[in-house]
């Protein structure tokens, strides 16, 4: 893993704890920097996004839980991950609070050196994972909305997962509408397949266009447009 390229930014009021975790964090191969305050780590994050922040619960302008769930809030920053920790606020409800806040981990302390690197190192690996899945999901989308015909994915069981515009084009329904549906609903099979037992039997794509509809390596004639 190239650490090197993940900043980390360390908001702790304990100027001595926030420089020991920062030297760690750097002794790691990630890029470290440390505040002290909540207002200025949104300034921080603000001039230079992190990929990780470790933020300490008990700050003096703020509780650390606030701050997340307005980091979470923001759609500019919501895929930064906020890992809460404290030596404070240790209970299981505290824990809870924190994560219903938005928070993608709570670190307890105290914490070994070797435990919390490898914790941020396990929280890196799972961003980027994160990232990827997000990537590969747009490129998906992109070549769905490309596609000549109208594209219909599913579950084994026929529930709709996802549509392509001409799909809704050609049904005359709205994606929302769409992904509620399942291929067995009768309002989707009176206008796709003409036989509705062959709706549900793999998971292949569902491809709708004006002359047929294709299941799998299925093909029949849609009578929509005849």
């Amino acid at each position: 893993m190239n650490r090197i390229e993940s900043r980390i930014l360390v908001v702790d009021d304990d100027a001595d704890l926030a420089l020991a975790t920062s030297r760690l964090l750097e002794q790691s191969g990630y890029t470290a920097v440390s505040v002290r305050t909540g207002a200025e780590a949104w300034r921080s994050l603000q001039a230079s996004r992190p990929d990780l922040i470790l933020l300490d619960r008990d700050l003096p302008d703020q509780d650390g839980v606030d701050l997340c769930r307005r980091i979470k809030g923001d759609p500019l920053y919501a895929d930064v991950f906020v890992i809460l920790i404290s030596g404070t606020f240790t209970q299981s409800a505290d824990q809870v609070t924190g994560l219903e806040a938005g928070a993608d981990g709570y670190i307890l302390r105290p914490i070994s050196n070797h435990e919390l690197a490898a914790r941020v190192d396990a929280f890196i690996r799972i961003r980027r994972l994160n990232r990827m899945v997000r990537a590969s999901e747009q490129w998906h989308r992109a070549i769905m909305e490309q596609a000549g015909d109208a594209i219909i994915l599913r579950d084994v069981g026929g529930r709709i997962l996802e549509v392509n515009r001409r799909a809704c084009q050609n049904l005359g329904y709205t994606r929302e509408e769409l992904v509620s549906m399942t291929l067995t609903d009768t309002s989707i099979l009176k206008y796709a397949l003409p036989q509705p037992a062959r709706c549900g039997i793999d998971s292949s794509p569902v491809r709708v266009s004006r002359s047929r509809v294709t299941t799998g390596a299925r093909t029949a004639p849609s009578s929509r447009w005849k």
